[in-house]
């Protein structure tokens, strides 16, 4: 049975994948196997919705979608517990150990897990470009949100920028594309 998000995987997210799968990092949101794995909010969180711990979710639930699945590898997979691909996970060693100081993203939950991971890309000292068709939302007022955090990050920073995906935006020497992609939702 297809997951929602496969169908919403688009020709742009082949192709930004497809421009250089090897330099690509999928970031996917992982949930506790219980509750108590997870501390402050999380935790509660997880004890209200269990049903989304690791055991009560269907088989695959947290895999790369399908479209994007077929490019791993030599796309990479990062797991991360939180918003941002940046917290508790390998993301900053990874990218560090491949000298990479660009990074081009797409991904869903725009208001969430995307802005978390733009903002803290930012603090890092990263340079980023978001891709503008390269966003998904499930629920619209999200989209918003993420609109307006952007738009105030670009007046005040040079670090932070829009572009659609195109050649132009796929071309660069230290880019990689980062995305949350799994099929598991929270």
């Amino acid at each position: 049975m297809a997951h929602p998000l496969d169908g919403s995987c688009r020709a742009w997210h082949r192709r930004l994948v497809a421009h250089d799968a090897a330099r690509t990092v999928f970031t996917r949101f992982i949930t506790p196997v219980s509750a108590d794995d997870r501390a402050g909010r999380w935790q509660r969180y997880f004890a209200r919705w269990n049903c989304a711990t690791q055991p009560r979710l269907p088989p695959g639930a947290l895999d790369i979608v399908s479209p994007l699945a077929r490019f791993i590898p030599p796309a990479t997979v990062i797991d991360k517990p939180g918003y941002s691909a940046f917290f508790a996970s390998t993301l900053q060693s990874f990218l560090a150990e491949k000298n990479i100081n660009t990074l081009i993203i797409s991904g869903s939950e725009t208001d969430v897990c995307v802005l978390a991971t733009v903002l803290d890309a930012v603090d890092r000292g990263f340079r980023v470009i978001v891709v503008e068709d390269g966003l998904l939302q499930l629920i619209q007022s999200g989209a918003r949100c993420l609109d307006d955090a952007l738009s105030d990050a670009l007046h005040r920073s040079d670090r932070v920028a829009h572009a659609r995906c195109g050649p132009r935006t796929l071309a660069g020497s230290s880019v990689t594309a980062s995305g949350t992609f799994a099929k598991g939702r929270p």
